[in-house]
């Protein structure tokens, strides 16, 4: 692995003094990664820079040479930490090529803000996947042949082509005036058929992206707490923990506590849950049935944490809801249940679905 696409190049000082030079640089939608492109005068590079301290803090990929090829791989500069041009043999072209003007330079963002692409105008050159900075794959440029050592090759029947497209279309919506309001209502239309009118409506996205809100919801022995607009976003990099992604890839989050809590204790518990979506974009992590999370807004403090399951279990029989898709994909309402230090201890010990099994039927009316 080459240790000049995962450390901070400590020695740009021994480049000559006109280069590095940035020629584009945006942050991800949440704020959490950036993407540079940058050129020595002898190549151009894409980087994808993540959270600090993060696996992936910074990633590297090779797009064009900018001099003519060399025939062996530069491993003194790999080694100086600076950025080598791609030997001949993986380069489409030996030659010399052209350097991109900064105002022909765009990137687009996967919805999930863990992977990115660069075009020059409306011509795709490179691809940072969730999954670059693994093994030495550091991501795929259409100007370089094989499996070389600073790029892959990308070949149109790459499937990542077709999801940029989509990227793409996914970000176009939010160009119209209505997006967010059809996906608001339609949630709330949802909730409101089985819980009735909201009581109350907390925004809590701070203008970041996506857009959310909970809303609350009351009958005669109980108050719901719902998002909505987590389900906007994919959830990052659930693909690289199971092989069919679809099902777990969006989700809302709710919580039922007993209608004697106060409006103040309500809020409460409304604000931890609008506060956990940005956390798991800037996190690049994901939820699902079994995941747990700390949680102390519950009224008892006997519980400290939260479980997430699909279903809660009342004497009445259990609670779920089936939510619609969301661009293509299906939505779970995933809902937090209580759990004590011991039953978070037990999540280790036998898994989380299991543990939610576990749990006393009437958990919700304890909280």
């Amino acid at each position: 692995m080459f240790s000049f696409l995962f450390r901070e190049r400590k020695k740009q000082e021994q480049l000559p003094p006109e280069g590095p030079v940035v020629l584009l640089e945006e942050p991800s939608p949440n704020g959490a990664c950036r993407a540079i492109v940058e050129h020595d005068h002898r190549s151009v590079y894409f980087y994808l820079m993540g959270p600090p301290d993060s696996p992936r803090e910074m990633v590297g990929l090779w797009v064009r040479n900018l001099l003519d090829a060399p025939s062996f791989p530069e491993v003194g500069r790999m080694r100086d930490g600076l950025a080598p041009m791609n030997p001949a043999r993986y380069c489409r072209r030996a030659g010399a090529g052209t350097l991109p003007e900064a105002k022909d330079l765009s990137v687009v963002w996967l919805p999930e803000g863990n992977g990115v692409a660069l075009y020059e105008r409306s011509r795709l050159l490179a691809i940072i996947p969730p999954w670059a900075g693994e093994g030495r794959f550091h991501g795929h440029s259409t100007e370089a042949v094989g499996q070389g050592p600073v790029a892959w090759e990308l070949t149109d029947d790459n499937a990542l082509v077709q999801r940029f497209e989509e990227a793409q279309q996914f970000w176009s919506y939010w160009d119209r005036l209505d997006a967010w309001t059809l996906i608001q209502k339609n949630l709330l239309e949802t909730y409101e058929r089985r819980f009735g009118e909201h009581v109350r409506y907390f925004k809590v996205d701070a203008e970041s992206f996506p857009p959310m809100a909970v809303a609350t919801f009351k009958d005669v022995d109980r108050t719901y707490i719902l998002s909505l607009g987590m389900s906007v976003r994919p959830q990052p990099n659930v693909e690289r923990a199971t092989d069919n992604p679809r099902p777990l890839r969006r989700i809302e989050l709710g919580a039922v506590v007993p209608a004697s809590y106060t409006d103040e204790q309500v809020r409460e518990v409304a604000e931890a849950i609008g506060s956990w979506p940005s956390h798991l974009w800037r996190a690049m992590t994901w939820f699902g049935p079994g995941h747990t999370l700390p949680f102390e807004a519950w009224r008892n403090p006997t519980f400290r944490h939260a479980l997430l399951a699909p279903t809660v279990r009342t004497l009445e029989g259990p609670l779920a809801l089936n939510l619609d898709d969301r661009f293509g994909d299906p939505v779970t309402l995933l809902w937090l249940l209580p759990v004590t230090l011991e039953e978070f201890a037990r999540v280790r010990a036998v898994g989380g679905v299991a543990t939610a099994k576990e749990l006393p039927v009437d958990r919700c009316d304890q909280c």
